[in-house]
């Protein structure tokens, strides 16, 4: 019997060349070195990114916020205002030109009397009783009074500007309160009201109530702040 070609023909191959097949491995495609570097340097700077975005986000006490959508008030919880009346050093005290400077900057509390000092408002150069309206977040201030008027006062230039009895208001400037009415009396009593708005939206109110004696010394007491 005749043997099959293919073996007969295995009988010719060269031995070395056996070895070699048997031997062979493939190379392997190495990542180049500097590539391999480039990447981790990536991953490094990646992670320091986001360790260092992490801070912005945080509030102060370390709790990552809940952004606002459009039915939110604020990122801020509204937690009330802060009102800033100025106190009168004694009960002789009357308002005079320098009268930020001769008071005492006090922030109000609900139910504590403050006295202002008195105010004549025809023979005085005060164009009224200072006071601030502040709030902690993007809210807007509504200012409004139930009797008399308000007023912004520039100093520099003696310019007095009448605001009627409501207007909106600018974070930290000072408003003024002054007691004449249009017929020329001097109204004793009268309630400022305070609003703060979000997306036009009321978010709190709270009122101020001003008095004045015989005298027409004056004073102010601030309610509890209405919440929404």
């Amino acid at each position: 019997m005749k043997k099959p070609r293919i073996v007969d023909a295995m009988e010719h191959i060269d031995e070395d060349l056996i070895t070699e097949a048997v031997s062979y491995r493939p190379k392997r495609n190495r990542i180049p070195t500097a590539t391999k570097w480039i990447a981790v340097a990536a991953c490094v700077t990646l992670i320091i990114s986001v360790l260092t975005a992490i801070p912005a986000f945080l509030h102060e006490d370390g709790i990552m916020p809940v952004f606002p959508d459009e039915n939110t008030h604020n990122d801020y919880p509204f937690n009330g205002f802060i009102l800033t009346a100025y106190a009168a050093s004694d009960e002789d005290y009357t308002l005079t030109e320098n009268v930020i400077a001769d008071t005492n900057a006090v922030v109000m509390q609900p139910h504590v009397e403050i006295l202002l000092g008195k105010y004549t408002p025809l023979t005085s150069s005060v164009p009224g009783l200072p006071f601030k309206f502040d709030v902690e977040g993007r809210y807007e201030i509504e200012v409004s009074v139930e009797n008399g008027s308000l007023c912004r006062w520039n100093q520099d230039t003696g310019i007095i500007t009448n605001c009627g009895n409501s207007t909106s208001y600018n974070k930290g400037e000072i408003l003024y309160w002054g007691p004449l009415l249009e017929d020329g009396n001097i109204e004793n009593t009268s309630t400022i009201t305070v609003v703060a708005l979000y997306n036009g939206k009321i978010v709190g109110k709270q009122n101020i109530s001003i008095t004045a004696d015989d005298s027409l010394f004056y004073s102010a007491c601030v309610d509890d702040p209405e919440l929404s």
